[in-house]
């Protein structure tokens, strides 16, 4: 592992993609039957939210399908530190500020709890790293194991 500077791990679910399609199609209907309906001429008496609840599912859906074909959430393993790349934003933490990672009750997730200062705003908030398992490429057993390598390769070399 000395020789490595860095290791990514990127995300990819045809079911993701097919859910997104699906989220972002039933807002789009939504919006098409207000169209034949004349909901959108009359706006604030016939149709009620379900505009708004249009835009917002096709707004998800979309939001959703690029995240799936851009391969997000992406995580990067670096000597310094761990990342999670997503669509919304990068959260990261120094090695040396986390706990010992452990794999969620369910197995959908794997968590350390944060302990120093070196984490983005977003975790320092939340308290905890996480990071989704959905459609990675990698069991979350694996994946634990290589985050403990890492880890303990980094509190090696920072003492």
């Amino acid at each position: 592992m000395s020789d490595l500077e860095q290791k990514s791990y990127k995300s990819f679910s045809v079911n993701a993609i097919t859910a997104s399609i699906l989220v972002a199609s039933m807002g789009a209907g939504c919006l098409v039957l207000l169209y034949f309906t004349g909901g959108l001429i009359f706006l604030p008496r016939k149709a009620g939210n379900l505009p708004f609840v249009g835009v917002f599912l096709m707004t998800l859906g979309v939001l959703a399908l690029c995240n799936s074909l851009l391969g997000m959430p992406k995580l990067v393993l670096a000597k310094s530190r761990i990342s999670v790349r997503r669509i919304t934003g990068t959260y990261y933490a120094s090695w040396t500020s986390l706990a010992p990672f452990e794999l969620s009750e369910y197995g959908g997730s794997i968590n350390a709890q944060v302990i120093g200062p070196d984490v983005d705003a977003g975790t320092r908030k939340m308290g905890r790293f996480n990071i989704g398992l959905d459609g990675m490429r990698v069991a979350g057993d694996d994946l634990l194991a290589e985050l403990t390598k890492w880890r303990a390769e980094a509190f090696r070399a920072a003492s």
